[in-house]
């Protein structure tokens, strides 16, 4: 049976901006259920799509090759996740609407980023106890 983990996109939380140090509300509400990766798939994952993992501050990150191969490289690993989402669960909060379906998401210009955030933590992994609650 495969691994599954709750994600809740950096959408659904309240974050503080880097330069300002203004606080951001959430602007959407809910979570992504998504199968893990197997060794196996985060390796072809990784080659498909010409990213490499690093570290940043004590965490994975994602190396995207600069320059005209950084949206080929990003709409690999987008299209490379969308068969690892189980359920999706999220609601805007400026007009309530609601996205229940991969499909949902890629037709809505809002949800990119969401998506491109899937991925990236797809192939970065998931470490236990790291998802936090909610908002």
């Amino acid at each position: 049976m495969a691994k599954e983990v709750k994600f809740i996109p950096s959408v659904c939380k309240v974050t503080t901006d880097d330069d300002t140090h203004e606080v951001i509300q959430p602007t959407f509400k809910g979570h992504i259920i998504l199968r893990k990766l197997t060794l196996d798939e985060k390796f072809a994952f990784m080659e498909n799509s010409g990213v490499e993992i690093g570290e940043e501050d004590g965490k994975n990150v994602v190396n995207v090759p600069k320059g005209s191969k950084a949206f080929a490289s990003t709409r690999a690993l987008v299209s490379g996740s969308k068969k690892h989402y189980v359920e999706v669960d999220l609601t805007r909060l400026a007009d309530g609407e609601h996205f229940a379906s991969v499909e949902d998401l890629e037709v809505e210009h809002d949800c990119h980023p969401i998506m491109v955030e899937v991925a990236n933590r797809l192939v970065s992994g998931f470490t236990i106890g790291s998802e936090p609650k909610e908002q």
